[in-house]
């Protein structure tokens, strides 16, 4: 009897040891709208969506398995039943990531070879024709900084018998070295020197992509008349603007651009001074109205101040930049090496150099002519005028150093001078009102009285390039 009961016990226990526990895997699950999971029973069921059919579908199944696809952020129920008995397997649903917004196009400038050099000015007031005898001497120096196409270092300056000497910054934030000398300062002392290294950028080509339209609050400065400008609302300015733009049946931002360059390079010229003509001084003043009317053409800033307001008046921003062109060779006098170019602005692109002036100045050289030229694109073939213009067009030479930007500029400290007659204001840096036509130029006065900064020998000051080897 003993023995039977023994045997009964063991044959109980080993059947409860064989019995297998019915086991689900995953018993829940999060997966994204569009992929599937597996769910795996090690028993044989049956499987089916018991809550939740518009999230989830089973699109695969077998005795012991099925494969779960999320079909819609939200939350799907699978049931699984073996006998009389269910589990449910909870899958969560989440959104399909949205697929990051395609980038835009965008523009890009190529750029190419570069030129370097030391820069040096020398300023020597007792040189120049204005009266320093017991005078107040005050100068404006701009210099130039660092940007995407140039790199400048190894700025300094010596002024040691000036009573004021310092950085400031204009009101178009230009860099600017002030000068200051007070009456009791001999004539002879008021002597500064000033060096600074410079390399810049050629820009070989731009490629010019268009996307977007202009932010008028952000391009505000840029699309605003100045004082020499004209008006850019009505009058001769926008009138000429607004047919070119028609007759080239221009509508985009960057077909308007194009356009007034076209339009500039075959109707405007580009002139040179010839020896005692006073009418056009330095780069010019860029007296928009007047070339229009009058003189159809004039110097770079004549030119491409023009080509600014056109462009400002069909809503597309344009701003001048002043600088020095470089040399060619070891050393020179750079002293009247003053040049401005400008640009647009092409959404999707950003700034795009251009240079009507330089362009219509290579027009002018074509015969080696270097005074009192009018050559216009009409007198050069087809493939020659090509070539200039493509030169200026999102491109530029690495010969020219940038100085400053911006027109009706107030100095730090503020300039008091004035020109007394018209013909002193048509060969005078201020504007009427007393503002700086620009800050191309070593600008200065005594005793609150303008020095003529478009002559070097006149004022005391003398610029030379030394090019890098």
């Amino acid at each position: 009897m003993m023995v039977l009961l023994l045997t009964v016990f063991a044959w109980n226990t080993g059947t409860a040891s064989a019995a297998t526990k019915w086991k689900i895997s995953p018993s829940s699950k999060t997966i994204t709208a569009g992929k599937s999971v597996k769910i795996k029973s090690n028993k044989k069921v049956k499987w089916s969506v018991k809550k939740g059919k518009s999230v989830v579908k089973i699109t695969k199944k077998t005795s012991k398995t099925a494969t779960v696809k999320g079909l819609k952020a939200g939350k799907g129920y699978i049931k699984v039943r073996v006998g009389k008995k269910t589990k449910t397997v909870k899958i969560t649903v989440k959104a399909k990531p949205k697929k990051p917004a395609a980038k835009p196009a965008k523009g890009s400038v190529i750029k190419g070879s570069t030129k370097s050099g030391l820069m040096t000015l020398k300023i020597d007031l007792s040189k120049g024709t204005y009266d320093q005898n017991n005078k107040v001497a005050r100068v404006w120096v701009p210099i130039p900084t660092s940007d995407e196409y140039q790199t400048v270092n190894g700025f300094g300056y010596e002024a040691n018998d000036a009573t004021t000497a310092k950085i400031t910054t204009d009101s178009a934030g230009n860099k600017i070295l002030y000068l200051e000398w007070n009456d009791s300062i001999s004539p002879e002392k008021r002597t500064a020197k000033v060096h600074y290294h410079v390399t810049r950028y050629q820009i070989a080509s731009t490629k010019l992509v268009e996307n977007g339209s202009v932010d008028k609050n952000a391009m505000k400065k840029y699309l605003s008349e100045t004082e020499t400008s004209g008006s850019l609302t009505s009058g001769v300015v926008k009138e000429t603007a607004d047919r070119i733009v028609k007759d080239a049946n221009a509508k985009t931002v960057l077909e308007k651009a194009k356009a007034i360059y076209e339009w500039e390079i075959h109707n405007l010229y580009r002139r040179e001074i010839t020896a005692g003509d006073l009418s056009f001084s330095g780069c010019g003043r860029g007296e928009v109205e007047m070339v229009l009317t009058q003189t159809k053409g004039g110097k770079c800033t004549d030119l491409n101040s023009t080509y600014v307001a056109l462009c400002r008046s069909v809503g597309v921003p344009a701003r001048e930049k002043f600088g020095l062109r470089m040399n060619n060779g070891s050393s020179g006098n750079a002293n009247g090496n003053e040049h401005c170019r400008c640009e647009f602005y092409l959404p999707g692109t950003g700034w795009v150099e251009v240079d009507p002036g330089d362009t219509l100045k290579a027009m002018l050289k074509e015969d080696g002519i270097e005074y009192g030229g009018t050559k216009k694109a009409s007198d050069l073939s087809t493939e020659r005028m090509n070539e200039l213009r493509s030169r200026y067009w999102g491109a530029n030479d690495n010969n020219w150093i940038k100085l400053a930007s911006g027109r009706d500029i107030t100095l730090e400290p503020a300039q008091k001078g004035h020109c007394t007659t018209n013909n002193d204001w048509e060969r005078c840096l201020l504007n009427k009102s007393g503002t700086l036509n620009n800050m191309g130029y070593v600008y200065g006065e005594t005793n609150d009285q303008y020095m003529q900064t478009y002559n070097p020998s006149s004022f005391g000051y003398t610029y030379k390039f030394y090019e890098d080897k």
